[in-house]
């Protein structure tokens, strides 16, 4: 009985964990500005590195070495390359330094059907 009781309170608590939390994170960038700046920056850097690397695909395929590199990037999505990505958290996805696969085809793709 005591444990049905309990199990009420436990998305309660939950949620009230979660908003002590934003609430702590507002208040320390508010008071420390810079603390948002190392908070956030890594997640730009892994930002700025994907669309560095859909830029560098682009680059190839303006260069004619599009057909290749979409032969690679689907031969590698064939083996599975990019099949342990689909598990990854969030956190983790906001932190790879390189765009799935299956964007990278999908971009490759759409600047051929572009480039005519």
């Amino acid at each position: 009985m005591v444990v049905l009781i309990a199990a009420q309170f436990v998305p309660i608590l939950g949620c009230l964990v979660g908003l002590v939390f934003v609430a702590a994170v507002i208040g320390i960038t508010v008071a420390f500005p810079p603390v948002l700046v190392v908070l956030v920056t890594p997640y730009l850097l892994a930002w700025a590195g994907r669309a560095a690397e859909l830029r560098a695909d682009r680059t190839a395929a303006e260069l004619g070495y599009g057909p290749q590199l979409h032969a690679v990037l689907s031969g590698w999505q064939e083996q599975g390359a990019d099949s342990s990505r689909a598990d990854d958290k969030l956190l983790a996805r906001l932190m790879a330094t390189h765009p799935p696969m299956h964007q990278r085809i999908r971009e490759l793709e759409k600047f051929a059907a572009a480039a005519g």
